[in-house]
């Protein structure tokens, strides 16, 4: 025998379930734009540690546009999945203070086997085809 809930409690649940998904992807954004700061103070730092021919002078505008290209590179490399750091400090996020926001606590990447062994075959590959 089958026992269904009164409408007003699935109503409750998926409003519950609904507040948990949007504060995941707040977090989940939070996480992406500390990515992309990390990531831009990296290009600035590299670009210092490049030095100049001295041949031709670099002018204003030619700085200014270097720094626009090195943050559209950034923006780019965040919005194709970044090089992992968001997701390690998303699942930071979640384990400090996911509690506090009523998310419960959900494997992550880092504890998940499949998802690890099938990042270590796609490592694989790629080693194999770029010797």
């Amino acid at each position: 025998m089958k026992i269904n809930s009164p409408p007003s409690m699935l109503s409750a649940q998926r409003k519950v379930e609904n507040e948990i998904e949007s504060k995941k992807g707040q977090l989940r954004e939070v996480a992406k734009l500390y990515e992309g700061e990390f990531l831009k103070e990296m290009v600035r730092q590299m670009r210092k540690n490049v030095g100049e021919s001295g041949f031709i002078e670099k002018g204003m505008a030619e700085k200014i546009f270097e720094g626009e290209l090195d943050n559209k590179y950034v923006e780019s490399w965040t919005e194709h999945g970044g090089v992992g750091l968001a997701d390690m400090i998303y699942d930071q996020l979640i384990e400090r203070y996911g509690s506090h926001l009523g998310i419960p606590k959900e494997t992550s990447p880092q504890e998940s086997p499949a998802k690890a062994s099938q990042g270590l075959a796609i490592y694989g590959a790629n080693r194999k085809s770029n010797p």
